[in-house]
């Protein structure tokens, strides 16, 4: 009796032990037996997720096992489809229902993380695709402003769309204030600082009100040295340029969207603006028409522009050009942000700018809109 007993106490302190392993039960509306779902997990500051298993459907389902040592943010996949649909990696049974003609009207849930995640997913989706019924109700509209180069026409539709942005904001920003534990909280701060919605200042403020736990994890120790990063003084150094003017740019030389290499020190310009965007990057295609009047009211006077994308697909990176009418230089590698340029400028994150003066010296960086015009109109006016 004594021996069972103790058999049955070092199973359950096993089982206690173990919580690390997680389980993901997954159903597959309308999959055929055989269809791979690809799991893949991201780590911080990493630009792609990492494939960690490959599940198989069999009757509708799938099951996928492994340990994690804390939350993480994951994707799940139909192999042959790029839509990924995002969730919470962490220990526990998560469930998970794939819809592979939508993958967007997936959901999860089954772990705490998960429940917060689909709880935030959800409400989201929702705003976003008010956004998008209005971008395809006013799509000629927009169009003819682009073709035009009529910023009044596309600053009153900007105004128009602004109180649909301003109800994702207030929502996002309610979200954090209400689910501290929530790892969903953290992933929202980042995306506030990627599309620049609110200041390092202001969101190490937001990021100090989360759980005490929330902030061990590898993601928040990675976030907040991020943040304190870019609270830091630009110190020059011989290895990345900073706002000094007595710093040096780096030269580069790169493929323009013709084939042909073009370097930074063949351009000539009382100032050049070195410009880093991608075509998937929001808040970059959001400032293309203001930069577009910018060119047009100072390349006489002596602007040049490159702008250096970390795109990947070159089809993208073209359609964006074309699109949004970026009538001067253009290269790119297509490393997305392992990009030799942006290595070499120590580029983390987009829109991000740098302006030289005509000895190739950085005088400033990071400048958009109204500061950014008013400095060119102090330098060439």
């Amino acid at each position: 009796m004594k021996n069972i007993v103790f058999g049955v106490a070092i199973a359950l302190l096993l089982t206690s032990c173990n919580n690390k392993a997680y389980t993901i039960n997954g159903t597959g509306k309308k999959m055929k037996d055989g269809t791979e779902i690809i799991i893949e997990k991201s780590l911080p500051k990493a630009t792609n997720p990492t494939a960690i298993d490959t599940a198989k459907v069999t009757k509708g389902n799938f099951v996928s096992e492994g340990e994690i040592d804390e939350p993480t943010l994951a994707f799940v996949s139909v192999k042959g489809k790029q839509a990924k649909f995002p969730f919470i990696l962490e220990h526990g049974d998560i469930q998970i229902e794939v819809d592979q003609d939508s993958i967007f009207k997936s959901k999860v849930s089954g772990t705490f993380n998960n429940d917060e995640f689909q709880l935030y997913f959800s409400e989201n989706v929702r705003i976003q695709r008010k956004i998008m019924a209005f971008q395809q109700q006013h799509m000629a509209e927009i169009m003819m402003a682009q073709q035009n180069r009529d910023m009044g026409a596309m600053m009153k539709l900007m105004g128009q769309m602004e109180p649909l942005q301003k109800e994702l904001s207030t929502f996002m920003e309610k979200f954090v204030k209400e689910h501290t534990k929530a790892f969903t909280s953290l992933l929202i701060l980042e995306n506030m600082l990627m599309s620049q919605q609110k200041t390092a200042k202001e969101l190490q403020k937001m990021l100090s009100h989360l759980d005490a736990d929330l902030l061990k994890t590898k993601r928040a120790e990675a976030f907040t040295k991020t943040l304190k990063d870019a609270l830091k003084p630009q110190q020059p150094t011989s290895a990345a340029p900073t706002s000094e003017a007595s710093q040096k740019a780096p030269d580069f030389t790169a493929k323009t969207p013709d084939g042909k290499e073009l370097s930074l020190y063949s351009l000539q310009g009382k100032v050049i603006l070195v410009d880093f965007w991608a075509s998937w990057c929001g808040p970059c295609r959001r400032e293309s028409p203001e930069m577009v009047q910018l060119y047009k009211d100072f390349k006489d006077k002596g602007l040049t522009i490159i702008g250096v994308s970390l795109d990947k697909e070159a089809a993208a990176w073209k359609k964006a050009i074309a699109s949004d009418h970026l009538d001067w230089n253009q290269v790119s590698n297509l490393k997305e942000f392992q990009d030799p340029i942006a290595v070499l400028y120590k580029v983390e994150q987009i829109p991000t700018n740098f302006l030289l003066n005509d000895k190739k010296e950085i005088i400033a960086k990071d400048l958009h809109g109204a500061d950014l015009r008013k400095k060119m109109a102090e330098l060439l006016n």
